[in-house]
């Protein structure tokens, strides 16, 4: 018997985008029980956005917020959304991506293997495979590409939400997506750390194809010192164990920062030294761009938001000893 699987998709204004992943949807080979839609957009997107999901050839759920939750709180709804429904997986996707038509096909056969399966994600564009999904840790705790490999199923570690089903079983016990330290990402990686603590199993499913655009088309740097800055920096930060570098353009208007849950992760999962290590090489990485790249960095918020996420999880490390 087929397990009940729902699919769960977080918006926030692109209609294009929308439009490409429920022609997708439309295309599987095989439906699945409902896919929840859960809208951050604006109020006049949402009334386009509405118009697209009536066209799902399955069955949907359309749920609109009155203010932008970020993407881990859009998956912490439709999370909830699937144990209401007593489903028994959930599959996300990013609004921004595509899914390949026998995708759920080969995660639903898998399903008998893990708890949480991961389909291989390729460029949109080029179809070559984006390494940064999908990844396993070294010695030192850090996320590294997976080595060649012939199996159609792969153990993993760390995981990206897009082309990621996971059990109600592992939801039930791990909870959700934590909001209070995460707004658009790091989510994902956060919740395989806590996945693999309460004893599950990550698989990545190559059969399974899903398509995201490109994460290394990055601006160039303008100066030949700003890009040999970069490389040196680049290199230390790969050296350094555990440490989740630094996310230079923090937005004032997000309450929660990418540099901040960045901060956050190293200092709540890193033992003492190693967070310390970690945060002055942040202190002092993001300086130095502001010095090499002035109108690139925006140093005092970024500052404020690597200290309060060393912080924050410092104090949450603590408390959970």
């Amino acid at each position: 018997m087929m397990p009940k699987v729902v699919i769960a998709i977080v918006l926030y204004n692109d209609v294009g985008g929308l439009q490409k992943i429920v022609s997708d949807l439309n295309s599987s080979s095989i439906n699945p029980e409902c896919t929840i839609f859960i809208d951050n957009s604006d109020q006049n997107i949402v009334l386009k956005n509405a118009a697209i999901i009536r066209g799902i050839s399955s069955s949907s759920i359309h749920i609109v917020n009155s203010q932008n939750i970020g993407s881990s709180g859009g998956f912490s709804q439709a999370m909830k959304e699937c144990v209401s429904l007593d489903a028994e997986w959930i599959l996300l996707l990013d609004q921004d991506g595509g899914i390949r038509s026998d995708c759920l096909e080969h995660l639903i056969n898998a399903s008998c293997m893990g708890d949480v399966l991961c389909a291989k994600v390729e460029d949109i564009e080029s179809g070559i495979e984006e390494p940064t999904f999908r990844t396993r840790k070294n010695f030192w705790g850090r996320s590294v590409p997976l080595a060649k490999h012939t199996h159609t199923e792969v153990p993993i570690d760390y995981f990206g939400s897009h082309g990621t089903m996971i059990s109600t079983t592992a939801l039930k016990k791990t909870g959700f997506y934590d909001t209070e330290h995460f707004f658009v990402g790091y989510e994902d990686f956060d919740y395989a750390l806590r996945i693999k603590r309460d004893g599950f199993k990550i698989l990545l499913v190559n059969d399974a194809i899903v398509y995201h655009p490109s994460l290394y088309k990055k601006k160039a740097a303008k100066t030949a010192i700003a890009r040999t800055t970069r490389y040196v920096l680049k290199v230390i930060e790969v050296i350094l164990p555990f440490t989740f570098g630094t996310i230079k353009n923090h937005r004032k208007c997000l309450p929660i920062s990418t540099t901040y849950s960045a901060s956050y992760l190293s200092a709540y999962y890193c033992r003492s030294s190693k967070a310390l290590l970690n945060l002055c090489f942040n202190l002092i990485s993001v300086t130095i761009k502001k010095i090499v790249e002035p109108n690139a960095v925006q140093l005092f918020d970024t500052l404020m938001a690597i200290q309060r996420g060393y912080h924050h999880g410092r104090r949450n490390y603590s408390e959970s000893r």
